[in-house]
């Protein structure tokens, strides 16, 4: 049976910086409603994965190599860093987010985004108070924060929403309910409501105004609260004239907001190739770096940054994910691995996928079975600690990401190779407090490696591979 999916609205990101090989398209992910049947998954060796065309795998003996991991100058993770994006939750396409609580528990998440563009516009199905109740407590069932958007397109009831009716839904949540959520947002990827169609006219200015006035008003019922915004999709390239919102809004609403966040889905669906996928890492981390600098430049170096929502395209139509690292793909796990490490080690608030379930292929769960990036992610949710600490050394097509775990009694190391090569890494540890010297890490070809290195240099180790794609990692010999 078909069902209706609605997606978010989102735009490729600026392409100087991730490369892409096409102009931005106006119609995103969740630009109009559309037929879908399930997504694309990855499984096997060879030939035809899930629809899309598999990578092959030739590995010989493995090829000697050196990183070295150094906890010189640890770095501490947010608490809310791992997130997930809850949407799909329309009566009439299926609830396809009901009963996951325990598969999407699984991953750790600690901030839970109840948003996007059905919940901004009230689409196909009313955004109403009963709805955002019902996904809090979805939150609260997998152990995380959440995260409630308040509409700006239109309410619950049809009507264009007022400061007064977001201000509504805060003390519907906090003072009737006394439910205690703490983050709440202010609409959905505004810097695009005209290229999608929502509306005819809309400026960074006007976004300012409004984010301003709604913010007021929410705080006004509960000045606890936490705001997060401005959710752009794409148009935050600093210093780019008609591409840069993000400008103004820091200049005007700095003291609006106590969160920015952005949306990133770099890689135009019909160019995700393993070598898109395997040079984004760079992209993303200049990303960062540029809003970062944006942020200090207006006196905000304490302001959180965080990615609200991603994914390794904003189009998930089953018929464009035919690519080797299409989405339900095995590069396309190792792209969100790498998307992981960048983001811990650049010190993200929060990093949230979208999204959990959908009849297309962007969620991380297709129905209730896993994908490949669902495996990515609870790599890291089970191996991987708070504490970030340096890794270098690593050959071309081959990423480190290391830790101390919550005990400070292990290092733990992510490896994400994108080669056809099997690998033997000497990894050699320094200023570190454990009086191990070194351990070997057997790295299997296009793989996310996790390894447990503990203080007496004992080594565990997982990988999920391209013969395990969908059923999970198996440990290492």
């Amino acid at each position: 049976m078909k069902f209706l999916a609605f997606l978010p609205l989102v735009l490729l990101v600026n392409l100087t910086l991730v490369g892409c090989d096409s102009s931005p398209a106006v119609v995103g992910a969740g630009g109009a409603n559309s037929l879908a049947t399930g997504g694309a998954s990855a499984g096997g060796t060879s030939g035809s994965v899930g629809g899309t065309t598999a990578v092959n795998i030739d590995a010989g003996p493995p090829v000697a190599g050196a990183i070295t991991i150094s906890g010189k100058t640890p770095k501490a993770t947010s608490t809310l860093f791992e997130g997930v994006n809850y949407w799909s939750w329309v009566v009439q396409y299926g609830n396809q987010v009901a009963g996951t609580e325990t598969l999407i528990g699984a991953l750790k998440p600690k901030w839970m985004r109840i948003g996007g563009t059905a919940p901004d516009n009230s689409t196909p199905e009313a955004y109403s108070n009963s709805v955002i109740e019902t996904a809090v407590t979805y939150a609260r069932a997998i152990g995380a924060e959440p995260l409630v958007q308040v509409p700006v397109l239109k309410d619950a009831t049809g009507s264009v929403p007022t400061a007064q009716a977001a201000a509504a839904i805060v003390t519907y949540l906090n003072v009737t309910k006394a439910l205690g959520v703490k983050y709440f947002s202010i609409g959905n990827e505004p810097d695009i409501y005209v290229d999608n169609g929502h509306l005819t006219a809309y400026s960074a200015d006007l976004n300012c105004q409004t984010f301003a006035a709604f913010a007021d008003a929410m705080k006004q019922v509960d000045p606890s609260i936490k705001i997060v915004g401005p959710d752009f999709s794409w148009k935050y390239q600093i210093g780019s004239g008609a591409n840069d919102w993000m400008s103004p809004f820091l200049t005007n609403c700095k003291s609006k907001v106590d969160i920015v966040a952005v949306h990133r889905y770099p890689i135009n669906p019909a160019a995700t190739t393993v070598a898109a996928a395997q040079a984004d890492a760079p992209a993303f981390r200049n990303m960062i770096r540029m809003l970062r600098t944006a942020l200090d430049a207006q006196g905000m170096a304490a302001t959180p940054l965080a990615i609200t929502e991603y994914n390794i395209t904003w189009d998930g139509d089953p018929t464009k994910s035919t690519l080797p690292a299409s989405p339900g793909t095995l590069p396309a796990a190792l792209w969100t691995a790498d998307v992981h490490g960048v983001a811990l080690e650049e010190q993200l608030f929060s990093l949230d996928y979208w999204s959990i379930s959908e009849g297309w292929t962007l969620g991380i769960l297709n129905g209730k079975a896993p994908r490949p990036a669902y495996h990515a992610i609870k790599l890291f949710a089970d191996h991987f600690g708070p504490t970030i600490i340096a890794a270098s050394g690593a050959p071309s097509g081959v990423s480190v990401y290391a830790s101390r775990n919550a005990a400070d009694a292990a290092t733990d190391v992510m490896v994400v190779n994108w080669n056809s090569t099997n690998y033997d890494f000497t990894a050699t540890f320094e200023d570190m407090k454990a009086p191990v010297a070194s351990a070997h890490l057997s790295v299997p070809a296009l793989s996310l490696a996790a390894f447990e290195v503990n203080d007496a240099g004992q080594v565990q180790g997982w990988a999920l591979t391209q013969a395990n794609a969908t059923q999970g990692p198996t440990a290492l010999q």
